[in-house]
């Protein structure tokens, strides 16, 4: 279970839900945090390129909250990506946008196409 001010070190680190999330993927591994625990609170570093995608209709994962959360988190190399057209799952609703960030900041641990970093 994460802890506190936990650094999580992986090759892979995947917030799921990023505000309000209950879990964490990381390297394979899910830790799964106690109840009223949030990601924002407990994950405050990771060692490995971090990149948030959020919905501007997204009503489950505020996209400012989200935003607010990837500029106080310690990673190397972060990204914020907002997707206008889209709602909870933009990697379905703006695919092509999702597969050029992918290709060009993702797989290049860069953040140039990135909104906020």
């Amino acid at each position: 279970m994460a802890g506190p001010g936990k650094r999580i070190t992986s090759s892979l680190g995947i917030l799921l839900g990023a505000i309000t999330a209950t879990a964490l993927l990381c390297g394979g591994v899910l830790l799964v945090m106690s109840p009223g625990r949030v990601a924002r609170t407990t994950v405050t570093a990771l060692e490995v390129p971090t990149y948030f995608f959020s919905g501007a209709y997204d009503y489950t994962v505020n996209h400012d909250m989200s935003e607010q959360y990837l500029r106080q988190l310690d990673a190397p190399v972060k990204g914020f990506y907002l997707f206008t057209e889209s709602a909870h799952s933009p990697i379905f609703e703006e695919p092509d946008k999702v597969a050029r960030i992918i290709k060009d900041d993702v797989f290049n641990g860069t953040n140039a196409l990135a909104d906020a970093s």
